[in-house]
C-alpha cells in the first residue's frame, strides 16, 4: 500500500494482496493508524487542523477564549466556553469522550451526556473539577492551543489551533464550517446575526417574571453634576422594589446586551426599599467602580442576575449631565441627581445636604453657560457668568483666586472683598 498527499487530505492507494489471514490483520492496523493520523494533517493554505465538515459530523463549533462577561457558567461566574455542534443524524452519547487544550493528553472526560441531531452542547471551561459540564480546564485569549475532542478510544474527532482574540470576540465555524473570528457570541445557538439575537433573546426573562431588583437611576455622563472621591464618576443605582431582602452576590451591571456580566455587584444584601449605587468609572481607585463607563448620550445600561438579564435601560440623544430617573408615571429626564436617595424633591435635597454639602469659605455657588436671556449687560448682551459666594464666617479677598475651565487657562479675580454670607 502507499499513500499519496492532495490538497490536505491523504490517498489510499491499494496493492495486491493475498488473502490470509496475518496480512490482512497487519494491512487492518495500518489503515486504522492512518485513519487516525489523518485528523492531524494540515492544510497550509488554512493553517488549520483539517476537520471533517461542520454539517455532516460532530465537531467543535465554537470557541471562546476570554471569559468577556457574555456566558456564566453553572456558578453564575463568567467564563470561556466550548460549544459542540451535531452534525449527523444520530444521537451522541459523549460518555468517556474527551476534550482538551493540548495535543498530546486528553484533560477533561466528558460524564453521561448525550447531544441529539442537530443540537448544540456548551462546555463551561471554569478550571474547576465540578459535577455536570464544568471543564476543569481554561483557555488564553493569546491564542497558540490545540482544543480537541476526542473519542474514547483516543481516536481525535476535531480539532482546532486558537489565535489571538479580543475580549469581545470568539472562535467560531462560518456556514462554510471554516473557522473565522467573530463578534457574534452565539453559545447554543447557529453562528449567525439571527443566532445571535436569539441568544440575547434567550437571557431575558419573561414578561410574567417580573424582577423586584431594579435599575433606578443612571448618569451616563458627569458634567460636574457633583464629585465623588475627587473625581466626576457616573454610576447606575439599583432599586429593591420587593418586600423580601435581595442577595446581590450573582448579580452584575454591565453597558452592553452582548456582554451582560461585565462586573459583578458585592456580595450584600439589599433590604426592601433599599437603594445600591455601583460608579461607572474605570479608574481602581473609587470604591465600587465597575470598570467601564457608559456610553455618552446614546447607550444601554443592563442589570443580570443568576445568568439573566432582569432590567435593562437604554438611552438616546441624552445630553451629558443628564441623568435618566424612573419615576411612578415612567421614566424621565434631569440634572437634579439623586444617587442613594429616593428620586423625588425631598430625595434630591436630601442628597445635596447630605451628599453634596457646601464647602466652607469661598465657593462657586452658581454657574450659567450659553445665557442668552438673563443679567442683560453692556447695553443688551448677554454672558455666561459664575457666581461665588463665601460661606463662611471671615471676609474673603477675592485677588487671592483666580477661576478656570481647563486648569491650565485662568482669570486672576479683582481685588474685591466678599463678605461672609454674601
Amino acid at each position: 500500500m502507499s499513500a499519496a498527499t492532495g490538497a490536505g487530505k491523504v490517498i489510499l492507494e491499494w496493492p495486491r494482496v493475498r488473502r490470509d489471514l496475518p496480512v490482512l490483520a497487519v494491512l487492518l492496523l495500518v489503515i486504522g493508524l492512518l485513519g487516525w493520523l489523518s485528523f492531524f494533517i494540515r492544510d497550509e493554505a488554512a493553517g488549520q487542523l483539517t476537520v471533517p465538515p461542520a454539517g455532516s459530523a460532530l465537531v467543535l463549533n465554537e470557541i471562546s477564549p476570554s471569559a468577556n462577561g457574555a456566558v456564566v457558567g453553572p456558578s453564575g461566574t463568567p467564563t470561556e466556553y466550548v460549544e459542540l455542534f451535531n452534525g449527523t443524524t444520530e444521537p451522541v452519547d459523549l460518555y468517556n469522550y474527551g476534550l482538551s487544550d493540548r495535543d498530546d493528553e486528553v484533560r477533561w472526560v466528558f460524564p453521561r451526556v448525550t447531544i441529539e441531531p442537530g443540537a448544540y452542547l456548551v462546555l463551561y471551561l471554569t478550571g474547576v473539577r465540578a459535577e455536570g459540564l464544568n471543564v476543569d480546564f481554561r483557555l488564553t485569549s493569546g491564542g497558540g492551543e490545540t482544543v480537541s475532542l476526542t473519542a474514547p478510544n483516543g481516536r481525535v474527532i476535531d480539532a482546532v489551533k486558537t489565535v489571538p482574540v479580543a475580549s469581545n470576540q470568539v472562535l467560531a465555524r462560518d456556514a462554510a464550517g471554516a473557522w473565522v473570528v467573530s463578534e457574534l457570541i452565539t453559545p447554543g445557538h447557529p453562528n449567525t446575526p439571527e443566532g445571535f439575537q436569539a441568544y440575547l433573546a434567550s437571557l431575558l426573562i419573561t414578561d410574567t417574571d417580573t424582577s423586584p431588583l431594579l435599575i433606578n437611576e443612571i448618569l451616563p455622563r458627569n458634567a460636574a453634576n457633583w464629585v465623588f472621591q475627587d473625581r466626576l464618576p457616573e454610576y447606575i443605582e439599583l432599586l429593591n422594589t420587593g418586600a423580601e431582602p435581595l442577595e446581590l452576590a450573582n448579580c452584575y451591571l454591565s453597558d452592553t446586551t452582548s456582554r451582560p456580566f461585565r462586573w459583578q455587584l458585592p456580595e450584600i444584601t439589599l433590604r426592601p426599599g433599599e437603594l445600591f449605587t455601583a460608579y461607572t468609572h474605570d479608574s481602581p481607585d473609587i470604591a465600587l467602580a465597575t470598570g467601564f463607563r457608559l456610553s455618552s448620550e446614546t447607550g444601554v445600561a443592563v442589570l443580570s442576575c443568576g445568568g439573566m438579564v432582569l432590567d435593562m435601560v437604554e438611552y438616546d440623544g441624552l445630553m451629558n449631565g443628564l441623568a435618566l430617573l424612573r419615576g411612578a408615571a415612567g421614566s424621565y429626564q434631569s440634572r437634579l441627581i439623586s444617587p442613594g436617595y429616593p428620586n423625588d424633591e425631598a430625595g434630591v435635597a436630601k442628597f445635596m445636604a447630605e451628599a453634596q454639602p457646601n464647602r466652607a469659605g469661598l465657593m462657586i455657588s452658581e454657574v450659567a453657560n450659553q445665557n442668552n436671556s438673563v443679567l442683560a449687560q453692556n447695553g443688551g448682551q448677554f454672558y455666561d457668568w459664575v457666581e461665588l459666594r463665601n460661606n463662611g464666617t471671615n471676609p474673603v479677598n477675592l485677588a487671592d483666586y483666580a477661576l478656570s475651565t481647563n486648569g491650565n487657562r485662568s482669570y486672576q479675580l479683582p481685588d474685591v472683598t466678599l463678605e461672609p454670607g454674601h
